[in-house]
């Protein structure tokens, strides 16, 4: 690797995004440039030096502002390095004769080629073997054993169905009963209570559709169901267009909304709730609201209260213009010590130099963090720390 090319790449090395044959290279020739080694010493010296900021002093609305010009200096500083990087592989393939291209494709081919016969002849060894075939057998035999159970003996208990008075709790008249993968609809009069046990209690509004799937998991199909759980020993998982929607901690009391095929509301009344969606789990408190689309994904949640330019802010960075830096500060420059769990999500879903703004900004507005909790754990999204701090927030907001 050229010294240029490696003068491109220093950046990406020192932000961890590099594969590790390419760090490898970048490693040796570090050993050897003194030019290329001071210049990631001053990388490494910038941001020590940036940890040793103080955390209790609120950044100014400007700061951010100026943050941004910087960071959009340094993307099209990026941008041009890349192009250049571009054109010097795009002059050496140029240069690679004919000839040259078809044995290296022979040579790769052939490589592969051999590769996977050296893993069936790996897998024909081990066939043979007794004690492979014995596994083998087995591992059906258990496949078998659980097919059956499933189809004969894991059929869980109907669930039962009380119909309501309008306007009254108190007076309830039995409806029907609802088995596993069957649907429940009410009609533009009817309110509807449903008793799932072991968790609680599920009422369904006028207008309102669910099909009830595997175990405790339901799915909110047109409508609004309001879930109740006090004393609960189960968890209750409700499935909407583009997330699940599944109890955090056993028991609380959350509404869904299923406003159309794209968009679904969640309120959290009492208890945590945690709304996934590719592997990206959003922690919604009490008192706060989350909106989920289907084609966009889950928007950060926010406190009930909120202003319209924060909620606002929080839609356009979510939705509008996925991740746009500028959506992002307008995030930080309008939050205030109640939107404290929104830049908590908001932790999870930057990059790791835009996660230091983030929890710069949750330490200006919290103070000094809880006992065990770091600047470093929490850019790196220690899942100890993160938990502790979110605890903090509960209790400071």
């Amino acid at each position: 690797m050229t010294h240029e090319e490696v003068k491109i790449l220093l950046n990406d090395y020192f932000d961890e995004k590099l594969s590790i044959e390419v760090n490898t290279e970048i490693q040796v020739h570090l050993s050897e440039c003194a030019d290329c080694s001071q210049y990631l010493f001053s990388l490494q010296d910038l941001m020590k030096k940036a940890d040793r900021l103080p955390r209790n002093i609120k950044p100014t609305k400007d700061l951010w502002n100026d943050i941004f010009v910087a960071l959009s200096d340094i993307k099209a500083e990026s941008i041009k390095q890349k192009e250049e990087l571009d054109i010097i592989e795009a002059k050496q393939l140029s240069e690679e004769s004919e000839e040259e291209r078809k044995k290296r494709e022979v040579r790769v081919k052939a490589e592969k080629l051999l590769e996977w016969e050296r893993k069936k002849a790996v897998l024909r060894k081990k066939i043979k073997k007794s004690s492979f075939m014995y596994s083998l057998i087995g591992l059906i035999s258990i496949l078998i054993l659980f097919l059956i159970y499933n189809i004969f003996f894991s059929r869980a208990e109907s669930w039962d169905v009380k119909k309501l008075r309008a306007g009254s709790s108190n007076y309830s008249e039995a409806f029907a009963k609802l088995a596993e993968d069957e649907m429940l609809e009410t009609n533009s009069i009817t309110h509807l209570q449903v008793n799932i046990p072991k968790v609680g209690n599920l009422f369904l509004d006028p207008d309102t559709k669910i099909q009830r799937l595997k175990s405790n998991d339901v799915r909110l199909l047109k409508g609004t169901i309001l879930a109740m759980k006090n004393g609960a020993k189960e968890f209750l998982s409700i499935e909407v267009p583009g997330a699940e929607i599944k109890d955090y901690y056993l028991g609380g009391q959350f509404k869904v909304t299923f406003i159309n095929e794209n968009t679904s509301f969640l309120e959290v009344i009492d208890g945590w709730a945690a709304v996934n969606k590719d592997n990206l789990e959003s922690l919604v408190l009490p008192n706060h609201f989350c909106i989920i689309k289907a084609d966009s994904g889950v928007g950060l949640p926010y406190r009930n209260g909120s202003s319209k330019e924060f909620v606002d802010a929080i839609n356009d960075y979510c939705f509008t213009n996925p991740a746009n830096e500028e959506s992002l500060i307008s995030i930080l420059t309008k939050a205030d010590l109640s939107n404290s769990v929104t830049l908590w999500n908001l932790m999870k879903r930057v990059t790791r130099k835009q996660r230091d703004m983030v929890v710069y900004t949750i330490f200006g507005l919290l103070g000094d963090p809880p006992a065990g909790v770091t600047d470093d754990g929490l850019k790196t999204l220690d899942s100890e720390m993160l938990k502790k701090l979110i605890e903090e927030i509960e209790v400071k907001i």
